[in-house]
């Protein structure tokens, strides 16, 4: 990647990734690379929640103290107090626009996994799943339109008309465990 692309625009490239992701190797050479290159047009957005697919972070392999790491691998990097806070990110994401100075920039937001919904919330076990059934999605949006619904005016039967709309479209196998490699 050239600091100016194809058509010589100097464009800013936004970079999602999660903590867990963080834990491979390939991202830390990412890091490390963009450093090298001097690469400010680069942004590199951490969702750091602090849940993995296989539970929380803490316990397979803590990437503390990150944000000093980040900087040890030569990125700018901004944290994010509140990441659910979008105030904050359109504050912070103006900003970088004037705060280039020859590195990339990592921003860490702060994050709660499955945030204001209480089954969810905290549960590494909803990290990469979805609700079961339509009533309990239902149950969920709901939940967030208690919550912050009534506050922003979004009309109470929004939670209902999308619950009705929701089709659960069941695995292809019974158990994933048993899938081969072809199948996949």
């Amino acid at each position: 990647m050239r600091r100016s692309g194809p058509d010589h625009n100097d464009r800013t490239v936004y970079v999602l990734t999660g903590d867990g992701e963080c834990n491979e190797g390939s991202v830390w050479e990412a890091f490390m690379a963009a450093s090298h290159y001097g690469l400010d047009n680069l942004v590199f957005v951490v969702d750091y929640n602090k849940v993995q697919a296989k539970g929380f972070l803490s316990q397979d392999m803590s990437l503390e103290p990150f944000a000093d790491k980040m900087r040890a691998f030569g990125l700018d990097v901004h944290e994010v107090r509140n990441g659910h806070d979008v105030s904050e990110l359109v504050n912070l994401f103006t900003q970088l626009r004037q705060l280039r100075r020859g590195r990339p920039i990592a921003v860490i937001l702060n994050t709660v996994k499955g945030k204001k919904v209480s089954e969810c919330q905290y549960n590494p076990n909803w990290h990469t799943s979805a609700p079961r059934d339509a009533a309990a999605a239902g149950a969920w949006l709901r939940e967030l339109w208690e919550q912050d619904g009534k506050r922003l005016r979004i009309p109470a039967e929004l939670p209902a008309a999308l619950r009705a709309a929701i089709e659960i479209v069941g695995p292809l196998h019974g158990n994933p465990d048993q899938i081969t490699d072809r199948q996949a």
